[in-house]
């Protein structure tokens, strides 16, 4: 390639734009300070101690961190309240990924989805009309919203037959919502009223 060519006009005008990284560092440390307040709500949720989980759960501390390439692009996550096991995980992820939207993530594994599977399919049913997605690739790990990641719960109704018996060959669950990019300032109330509803159906003390 000739290096004359090597930039288009529209890269070469960001190159100089010495605005950008300024802008990204603000845009940082507003998504921190968003994301904070969120693990302010969530601490107040978690110490009404209405739900019933581990001590190793209700003593656990927010993590936010970020990075710079999921798929291409930045993110900055909130993990409160966290266990990260090699086998046991119990994780409310709250995730903001640059040009795409905010999503809220319910993920278990080990002891702790084996403590909410006989309830699993009563609360698909009852919120099949809802805008809740469900995990259904083989890793964890992926946050992207396409068919061979989440599935509505409608659909993963509409396909599985036998949802008990899809349950059990499972070794997680993984139940998300997402918000708009727009939609920032509803962001903690959203995710905050997106937990307690995940709490009182799976985890509540007096349905154990």
């Amino acid at each position: 390639m000739n290096p004359e060519q090597m930039f288009t006009d529209e890269e070469l005008e960001l190159l100089f734009d010495s605005r950008f990284f300024e802008l990204k560092a603000s845009i940082n440390q507003k998504l921190t300070d968003l994301l904070g307040l969120l693990a302010e709500l969530l601490k107040a949720e978690i110490a009404m101690k209405e739900i019933a989980l581990h001590d190793e759960v209700l003593q656990s501390n927010p993590k936010i961190s970020r990075g710079e390439n999921y798929k291409g692009f930045p993110w900055m996550v909130l993990d409160y309240p966290r266990v990260f096991k090699q086998n046991d995980v119990f994780a409310f992820r709250s995730l903001c990924w640059w040009g795409h939207e905010f999503s809220f993530t319910l993920h278990l594994s080990g002891l702790y989805f084996d403590a909410v599977k006989k309830r699993l399919p009563a609360f698909l049913a009852a919120f099949r009309e809802e805008q809740i997605f469900i995990g259904i690739s083989d890793t964890p790990w992926n946050y992207y919203f396409e068919k061979d990641n989440y599935l509505l719960i409608e659909e993963l109704l509409k396909q599985e037959n036998d949802i008990p018996d899809w349950i059990s060959h499972r070794t997680f669950i993984k139940i998300s919502k997402k918000t708009n990019l727009q939609n920032f300032s509803a962001v903690p109330g959203e995710a905050n009223t997106f937990y307690r509803m995940l709490m009182g159906q799976l985890f509540n003390k007096e349905n154990l």
